[in-house]
């Protein structure tokens, strides 16, 4: 489980990278063999094959979150079919956010008015994403204790802190 663990985190990480190596990876048998190549000796796919990919990693972090939070049964049907609802919403606006980011970052010749617009379109997003994030609370409250909201939460940090501390390129986190 652990060796699983380590290769669905170095996958996802690999995802949140964007490359074309990335886009390669179609499961987690994959990831061995797509790590191990030099970038030339990569299969290229098509962009759907990462959104293939993402899932696996959702799929991944709902198993990951259901047995945090202690679910079962129905609970937990309820749980992964309104955490990817929930899912679904934030990313549209996450993924803005993070193209408003790499845009300055590519950009030398950027004016104060484009980093006014940027500030204010990325906080636009965040704000939006929190008013998602308290939306979504009221519906898990309807069949999740406070405790197992929390959970879910805690998580969440877990899950994003292990994530942050894999090394670029490898299958364990760092110490």
């Amino acid at each position: 489980m652990k060796r699983l663990f380590g290769r669905i985190i170095l996958l996802f990480s690999l995802v949140m990278m964007s490359t074309p190596a990335v886009l390669a990876i179609s499961s987690v048998e994959d990831c061995n063999v797509c790590c191990s190549q030099s970038p030339s000796k990569q299969p290229k796919k098509h962009r759907n094959d990462k959104k293939l990919t993402f899932e696996e990693i959702n799929n991944f972090k709902i198993d990951f979150l259901v047995k945090e939070m202690e679910l079962t049964g129905e609970t937990r049907q309820k749980f992964e079919k309104l955490y990817r609802e929930r899912n679904k919403e934030l990313h549209q606006y996450f993924s803005r956010s993070f193209q408003i980011e790499r845009k300055l970052k590519g950009d030398k010749n950027l004016t104060e008015d484009d980093y006014a617009e940027a500030i204010k379109t990325m906080n636009e997003s965040r704000a939006k994403c929190m008013e998602i994030e308290k939306n979504f609370d009221k519906k898990f409250e309807k069949f999740l204790t406070k405790k197992q909201l929390y959970k879910m939460r805690e998580g969440e940090r877990k899950f994003h802190e292990t994530m942050r501390k894999m090394p670029k390129g490898k299958g364990k986190p760092k110490k």
